[in-house]
């Protein structure tokens, strides 16, 4: 089991098999993806550097369902406000 110190002194754990399941399906399932290519291949912890802004995981909620999120209501910018 691995740990990462959060932002405000907390602590997070996870397996690293876990991380590695998770990000091989990010990277098999955007490939190619017009919005998250740049991020792509991800390595180890790359994930939750990749996931800050939720465009990681709308994109691949948008593979579920491709009518789920509209993307042009989306804000897509670099450097957006986390709120």
């Amino acid at each position: 089991m691995a740990k990462i110190d959060g932002a405000l002194g907390t602590q997070h754990s996870y397996h690293e098999e876990e991380l590695n399941v998770v990000t091989r399906l990010f990277n098999v399932e955007l490939e190619g993806d017009e919005f998250v290519s740049e991020r792509l291949p991800m390595e180890g912890t790359d994930l939750f550097h990749a996931m800050s802004d939720g465009m990681m995981l709308i994109r691949l909620l948008n593979i579920l369902d491709k009518d789920l999120v509209d993307m042009r209501v989306v804000n897509k910018g670099k450097n957006l406000n986390i709120y």
